[in-house]
């Protein structure tokens, strides 16, 4: 991250504290700078300053599809979205109030829920900045609309009819906070009142911080602990043995139709 390069003005033999602090700062590396930053709980504030979001480069096709990557990759493979694995089938048998309603899955990945709800939804929306995502994503869904786009800019200028439900499987965690206010604020805009919110999110113990997963919040209900909008209907864990992940459900408060 280029954090900028100002000369001093004035000759003198003592540097000033922030140009000294910038410079050290772009001697460390950014992923090491982020674990330091991580462990003394000072990333999502520094984050937030600096606007740092994870790179969509790393998001590759290896990553989607490896046994090393991300869940269900195998049965994707196998099966080219038709078979989920038994995290992911959980998390679609908690959706409600599938036939005939619209659905928008942010970071939607290789696009196997949206498959799963394609003969059910009446509207499917699926968005991911990873172009290796939306290849995949476009390569198995016929009525989805799937658009490659970073969510944290797409979504304020996004214009729909209210969704019944919106998906975010395997996503909080790679956002920082500075990312998911802006998010949220228009998840809350794009639901009906009434409709319901699905995280799935990363519970301890797993790494507090990685090159992808920079935000770790101990389970999904704690992602929107501070959002009124949103009333936790109830949080289920799915797979502790295995992924150690948790579903959590959230119904939308809202009393009015979104503006």
């Amino acid at each position: 991250m280029q954090l900028g390069n100002m000369e001093l003005k004035r000759p003198s033999n003592r540097v000033k504290t922030p140009d000294r602090l910038k410079r050290v700062l772009t001697s460390i590396s950014r992923s090491r700078l982020q674990r330091v930053l991580s462990r003394l709980g000072a990333l999502q504030l520094y984050a937030r300053v600096f606007k740092l979001e994870v790179r969509p480069e790393l998001y590759t096709e290896v990553y989607f599809l490896s046994n090393d990557g991300c869940e269900g990759s195998k049965e994707f493979r196998e099966s080219h979205g038709e078979r989920l694995s038994s995290r992911l089938s959980t998390i679609l048998a908690l959706i409600k109030n599938v036939d005939g309603n619209a659905f928008l899955d942010l970071g939607c990945g290789r696009g196997e829920i949206l498959l799963q709800l394609e003969n059910r939804a009446s509207k499917l929306v699926g968005i991911d900045y990873s172009a290796a995502a939306v290849k995949l994503c476009r390569g198995i869904t016929k009525k989805a609309n799937v658009i490659h786009a970073d969510i944290v800019r797409f979504l304020p200028q996004f214009e729909s009819d209210p969704f019944d439900g919106v998906l975010m499987i395997d996503i909080a965690e790679h956002l920082f906070d500075w990312q998911l206010d802006i998010v949220f604020k228009h998840v809350a805009r794009l639901l009906k009142a009434g409709g319901y919110l699905y995280i799935d999110a990363p519970l301890i113990p797993l790494p507090p911080y990685s090159d992808m997963h920079v935000n770790i919040k101990e389970g999904a209900d704690k992602y929107l602990k501070f959002l009124p909008e949103f009333r936790i209907e109830n949080v289920v864990l799915v797979d502790p043995v295995g992924s150690n992940h948790l579903i959590t459900l959230c119904k939308c408060r809202q009393e009015r139709s979104p503006s």
